[in-house]
């Protein structure tokens, strides 16, 4: 059943964790480095905006301001696109149940990467409650790859 918005995924969620699983084994992610943070929102209307960062300070160049000094390199700043994501635009649930289904984020209105905008990326999500709170894992393949990211809601 597709569905515009689910209620268990509408509202604002704070990045947990997130891990690259290769061959079985997990890993961290490359770009973005030992440290990542990040926010995504789910609309009830059905949009979904998303905002990544490295936090990384061996991937950083830490003494660039914004906005940016004529002293800053563009290398520095390359570094910053490296390390960051940001997308925004419509996403349908495909609920299993009330706690699974899959989420398409697309076709994407923005992204920081220009190849992003207009594609759809397809998620597989299971609603986590415990006594730290209330999570959304996030699931997807990429290349020989499984990306698995905790979201931890806010509101």
């Amino acid at each position: 059943m597709r569905k515009t918005a689910v209620s268990s995924i509408v509202g604002t969620w704070l990045l947990h964790n997130y891990t690259s699983i290769r061959d079985g084994v997990p890993g961290i992610i490359p770009h973005w480095g030992r440290g990542i943070n990040g926010v995504i929102s789910y609309s009830q209307s059905g949009w979904v905006v998303t905002s990544m960062a490295s936090s990384d300070p061996s991937l950083l160049p830490l003494d660039l301001t914004y906005p940016p000094l004529d002293s800053q390199t563009d290398a520095e700043w390359a570094m910053i696109g490296r390390t960051t994501l940001s997308y925004f635009g419509r996403y349908t649930a495909y609920p299993s149940t009330h706690l699974t289904g899959r989420l398409d984020h697309g076709p994407l209105t923005g992204a920081s990467v220009p190849t992003v905008i207009g594609a759809s990326l397809v998620r597989n999500y299971t609603i986590v409650k415990n006594n730290d709170g209330i999570f959304v894992e996030l699931r997807f393949a990429t290349g020989s790859s499984e990306q698995v990211i905790w979201w931890k809601r806010l509101d």
